[in-house]
């Protein structure tokens, strides 16, 4: 073996969140050493703070084998957030397995030959954006796979092929009603399932708006003059040969089942934001329409029994570490919580901001997740370890639960595409055949637009009292 080799070997990767998380543990069991102890009281019969009741109490530090030996617990405490994890998985894997997606697209395509940019673009923009705030995960990324054939076809560059279909999942994720992130936390502070669902609807299409926008006018200006592609001329372009889906005879032909199973999905969630509304659905009825759509799939596309079984287990598999990993975002929460130094922590930075308007504070939270997630991109995980945090914050500055939920999930989801610790950032950019700081020169000025957008947002939200 080269000296070479062993260099390689030896060259420093960023941690996992798990050994993050791990740290974490151990640093919040110190702090039960270090801060003092507080509580806030809650209010009569709610689980809302009293804001003026804060108090100091006696120290009750927590070591780290009292806290690792509570992790299984801490793992069964999350049973209902991880059974409709491994349920979205499950029912994700069996879309992406039917091919419903590709087989739309490619009508797409076939239909508006004449002015495909102008039309597919936006078409395909919409159809992942609607996907992403309803039911997306990170298996989707997939899809740029088919952006590569597309791009070749249409004559765009490498970045269209990621910007067709990952951005516009990812961000919808930011402003999604039903994403799985915005569900989990919605059970966290008890806020009823699909609240504010018009609200974010209304920031969901305004993001459309901006994103068809950007990539429709990037991708009509590379088709034009190859030389204005941010990833130059020589390597933007699929050049390769290669298996063209166009060149069959079947390409393009309108499937009815593909329209029925997307028509499936949409409508699962449709019915249960009426039955929730008028009703009070539960959980139970999300996590039985979910499977249900999933089934429909399954016969329209004929598949056997065992092979969609299959299939949906090998969905669920793909959250599996993602439903270990809440364990350990609880495990730090109950460290805290056991020590009675988490409202310590809200009580000090409250003082510090006290003399903000709720707008900014909201804001203020945004901000903060924005630039957490870049180190820790994982949405569920993320809400399970800040979450206690900044709810006491937020009780305390009286901001609703709807709003503390909204600013973290739009700080999550807005800098997904930019963060190279995003897993299915750099699986679709490798799937696309481009570096992350070629997208990065790509995305930057998208981002950006979208910040300003989310602290607007926010800011009217709060002031309006939503």
């Amino acid at each position: 073996m080269t000296n070479q080799n062993v260099k390689e070997r030896k060259r420093w990767a960023f941690p996992h969140t798990a050994i993050i998380f791990t740290i974490l543990i151990f640093i919040a069991c110190l702090l039960t050493y270090i801060l003092p102890a507080g509580k806030y009281e809650f209010l009569e019969g709610t689980k809302t703070i009293d804001p003026n009741s804060f108090h100091f109490i006696e120290n009750t530090p927590v070591n780290p084998l009292t806290a690792f030996l509570g992790l299984q617990s801490n793992i069964a405490a999350g049973g209902l957030v991880i059974s409709l994890l491994l349920i979205l998985g499950a029912a994700t894997e069996v879309l992406i397995y039917s091919e419903a997606i590709n087989s739309l697209v490619y009508t797409g395509i076939k239909k508006f030959q004449s002015q495909s940019i102008q039309i597919v673009v936006p078409m395909i923009y919409l159809l992942m954006s609607i996907l992403g705030a309803l039911c997306g995960n990170d298996s989707m990324m997939a899809y740029v796979a088919i952006g590569a054939i597309i791009c070749r076809v249409l004559k765009m560059d490498k970045a269209c092929a990621v910007a067709m279909f990952y951005l516009p999942y990812i961000t919808a994720q930011a402003a999604g009603p039903t994403t799985s992130m915005v569900l989990f936390m919605q059970e966290m502070l008890g806020v009823p399932p699909m609240s504010n669902a018009g609200i974010r609807m209304f920031l969901l299409f305004i993001f459309y708006l901006w994103g068809a926008f950007y990539v429709t006018r990037y991708a009509l200006k590379v088709n034009k003059d190859p030389n204005k592609s941010v990833l130059g001329v020589l390597d933007g372009f699929y050049t390769e040969e290669g298996k063209n889906p166009m060149d069959e005879p079947d390409f393009g032909k309108f499937e009815l089942k593909a329209l029925l199973s997307l028509l499936s999905v949409i409508i699962c969630y449709l019915v249960y934001a009426y039955g929730a509304s008028e009703y009070g659905w539960s959980w139970n009825y999300l996590t039985f329409l979910i499977l249900l759509s999933s089934v429909l799939i399954g016969v329209w596309y004929k598949m056997n029994p065992n092979e969609f079984v299959q299939v949906l287990l090998k969905g669920a598999g793909k959250m599996g570490g993602i439903c270990f990993l809440v364990g350990f975002a609880r495990t730090i929460t109950v460290v805290l919580t056991a020590g009675n130094i988490l409202h310590t922590i809200a009580y000090s930075v409250v003082t510090v901001i006290a003399d903000l308007g709720g707008g900014f504070v909201a804001i203020g939270m945004f901000l903060f997740n924005l630039v957490f997630n870049i180190i820790m991109p994982s949405g569920i995980t993320q809400a399970a370890l800040i979450l206690p945090i900044t709810t006491p914050i937020g009780d305390v500055m009286e901001l609703s639960r709807n709003i503390m939920s909204f600013s973290i999930q739009l700080g999550d989801g807005l800098t997904n595409c930019i963060t190279p610790l995003s897993m299915p950032l750099m699986g679709s950019l490798a799937l696309a055949g481009i570096s992350y700081p070629q997208w990065l020169k790509f995305i930057w000025k998208f981002v950006a637009v979208n910040i300003i957008i989310a602290c607007v947002a926010i800011f009217l939200m709060q002031m309006m009292g939503i």
